[in-house]
């Protein structure tokens, strides 16, 4: 579906790769719950082997660091980029309907 409607408007460099990103972050919300699970368990992998050191501030800076290699969710700056370019898309849809 996608390939067919790109064939029939013009959209610009930007909002196709938008257009990829969107897919995959929504394909990404869409199956939060499977994902989830299987990124978690990596999570709690990399969390047994990670050596956290002994301040609270290291044990942060750990976990954030194997949580930043798993994409268990879509970011706040994630989601709002994709609604963002999605208002963008749509309106060169409509733009692109006859009237």
């Amino acid at each position: 579906m996608k390939t067919a409607i790109m064939k029939k408007i013009s959209f610009s460099d930007s909002q196709s790769v938008a257009i990829g990103r969107i897919q995959q972050d929504g394909n990404l919300t869409a199956h939060l719950a499977s994902r989830r699970l299987g990124e978690g368990q990596k999570f709690e992998d990399n969390v047994m082997k990670a050596d956290f050191g002994t301040t609270a501030e290291s044990w942060r800076k750990t976990a954030n660091q194997i949580e930043g290699k798993l994409k268990i969710w879509v970011s706040q700056e994630q989601a709002f980029a994709d609604l963002k370019d999605t208002s963008s898309i749509l309106l060169t849809v409509f733009r692109a309907l006859p009237r």
